[in-house]
């Protein structure tokens, strides 16, 4: 019996799927302290004792959902997931916070921050310069690479 891949890697679907996005757990402080901080507008923020919201569905029309447990700001690279390197998104994201070097190693002083790369393909190539991880130092963060092998669907939770 032959199996299919758990992912189908056609012209319906993209060759592989790379998104890069800081987050700082700010666990006690307010997401709207972060935005503060930063001068730039996140691209999700979750609150701590408000409903955990499946994606699409604002927190408000929900009812006996879980409560997020920490307070995290996100700012994604705003480039598009499909077809899109993990070099184009990283340094998307670090164009975006060009100057704000200090300020995030505040927030890294007392809260969990991080760069979030979720790539999504048959055989991921992450690849950084010297320059990204020099950028990405200069902020204090840490890179935390989430991979999904489409090929065995037991393994992924999209």
């Amino acid at each position: 019996m032959m199996s299919s891949p758990a992912y189908d890697m056609t012209a319906d679907h993209p060759e592989f799927e790379i998104s890069v996005s800081l987050e700082i757990d700010t666990q006690e402080s307010s997401p709207d302290a972060v935005t503060k901080s930063l001068g730039v507008f996140p691209s999700l923020v979750t609150r701590k004792g408000e409903p955990e919201a499946p994606e699409g569905e604002h927190h408000s029309v929900l009812t006996h959902q879980a409560l997020n447990s920490h307070n995290i700001w996100r700012l994604d690279s705003g480039l598009p997931a499909a077809n899109t390197t993990l070099s184009d998104q990283i340094n998307a994201l670090l164009d975006r916070l060009e100057g704000k070097e200090e300020e995030v190693q505040k927030w890294a002083e007392g809260a969990h921050v991080f760069v979030a790369a979720y790539a999504y393909s048959r055989v991921p190539l992450l690849t950084l310069s010297p320059e990204q991880m020099s950028r990405m130092a200069a902020l204090g963060v840490t890179l935390e690479v989430d991979l999904h092998d489409l090929t065995h669907a037991q393994d992924n939770d999209n």
